[in-house]
């Protein structure tokens, strides 16, 4: 009788403890905000919320890019808990595997490779079936490495839009990109009060069932840098301080802040926050990005790093396995309990 008692009792425990666990990692999972600097440096902090507001947090060293490299644009693929990394200097775009301590108030990078090479890497995104999107400023195009290839470690970009190619002026020195389940997202580095400032074209330009063309916008400004995905919105930062936000199915762009000095890369939380980098002003900020009218944000300092460049969030979620001692404690009230 003792030992069953011990059994159900402790069995009521785990089913508990799983309950609360699953409980929390649907509702809140744990969200790390990583960022990349200029000076070769990856850092990451947990997100800390008092409230519904954003409180400061410290970063800390996630990794010191060997052989020189420059970590520019970054980009997180939740579902395979990898992190992509946009390095110019090396040409190359790295994947690392991102790992979460067991009480998820860390997070480290485990094994790496090279996902793809041969272009002057700056931005990437990557969408739910992990296709990693990235473009080639300097040379008009628009690529992907397939989730396929990712598998099969083929290396080589394939073409997704072409300037050259296809005579397609709405992609004019394509900088940061951002994409959904449906479309890819452009900011345009020169000529966008012409051509466009942001861009959104279908996923798969050879599609024979797509008949879609790529469609602009904005045209608000000449030269646009990075974009990010927010609910039914996109928000793009120019080099001169502004940043704008325009609804993905069309419209007006609005003016989101002109207190930013040098912005680079951006990012949404999933929540309601989106991140961007200051260049020039040393440090990250952040506003509430789930508006359903776009208009002007307060900024708030999130963190400080000089240099900070690319911004991208971890939504992490704990392990449910039990620990070792209570699947032993299990074992053994289960033999005892056989024997009795």
């Amino acid at each position: 009788m003792a030992v069953s008692r011990i059994l159900t009792l402790l069995l009521v425990a785990l089913d508990s403890g799983v309950a609360r666990a699953t409980q929390a990692s649907k509702g809140n999972p744990n969200k790390y905000l990583i960022v990349s600097s200029s000076d070769g440096r990856i850092l990451y902090s947990r997100i800390a919320r008092k409230g519904l507001r954003m409180s400061q947090v410290n970063l800390q060293e996630l990794i010191k890019m060997p052989n020189g490299s420059i970590p520019m644009g970054l980009a997180v693929d939740n579902v395979r808990n990898e992190l992509l990394v946009a390095d110019p200097t090396t040409r190359n775009l790295f994947a690392y595997r991102l790992e979460m301590s067991r009480r998820g108030d860390t997070l480290s990078l485990g094994s790496s490779n090279v996902r793809a090479e041969g272009i002057e890497f700056r931005w990437v995104s990557v969408d739910t079936a992990g296709n990693a999107y990235f473009s080639d400023e300097s040379g008009g195009r628009i690529l992907r490495i397939s989730a396929e290839q990712a598998r099969a470690q083929n290396t080589t970009p394939e073409v997704v839009y072409d300037h050259d190619a296809s005579l397609l002026t709405e992609l004019n020195h394509p900088g940061g990109v951002a994409v959904d389940s449906f479309q890819v997202y452009w900011a345009n580095t020169a000529g966008g009060t012409q051509v466009g400032s942001i861009i959104k074209a279908p996923l798969d330009s050879k599609s024979k069932a797509n008949s879609a063309k790529p469609v602009m916008l904005s045209q608000v400004a000449e030269v646009s840098e990075s974009v990010c995905l927010a609910m039914k919105n996109l928000f793009f930062t120019l080099p001169g301080g502004n940043l704008y936000g325009v609804p993905t199915a069309g419209g007006s762009a609005t003016l989101i802040t002109n207190r930013l000095r040098r912005p680079a890369g951006c990012a949404f939380d999933g929540d309601g926050t989106v991140f961007v980098a200051d260049n020039d002003m040393g440090g990250i900020y952040s506003f509430a990005g789930n508006m359903q009218t776009l208009s002007e944000a307060v900024l708030v300092k999130t963190a400080s790093l000089d240099l900070a460049y690319g911004v991208a969030v971890y939504s992490g979620t704990l392990s449910l396995r039990p620990s070792v001692w209570l699947m032993m404690a299990i074992a053994l009230a289960l033999t005892g309990s056989a024997f009795a």
